[in-house]
């Protein structure tokens, strides 16, 4: 399953952000694309989106799979 509309670059889950991901993906989310509504939330996005495989940011390429 894909979570195609998520603000994990919300402040919210700047503490939390790492076991949401694992939540998510236990309950059978695979991917989520992060959205960011302004430039720094934007830039967030492309931050989380480089550091987790499994998480795009809107202006993302789709990763090719193995």
């Amino acid at each position: 399953m894909i979570d195609t509309h998520c603000h994990l670059n919300d402040e919210k889950f700047d503490n939390c952000l790492e076991d949401t991901i694992t939540n998510f993906t236990t309950a059978g989310v695979n991917y989520a694309v992060c959205v960011g509504w302004d430039l720094n939330s934007s830039i967030k996005a492309k931050l989380i989106s480089s550091k987790y495989a499994n998480i795009y940011h809107q202006h993302s390429k789709l990763k090719q799979s193995q």
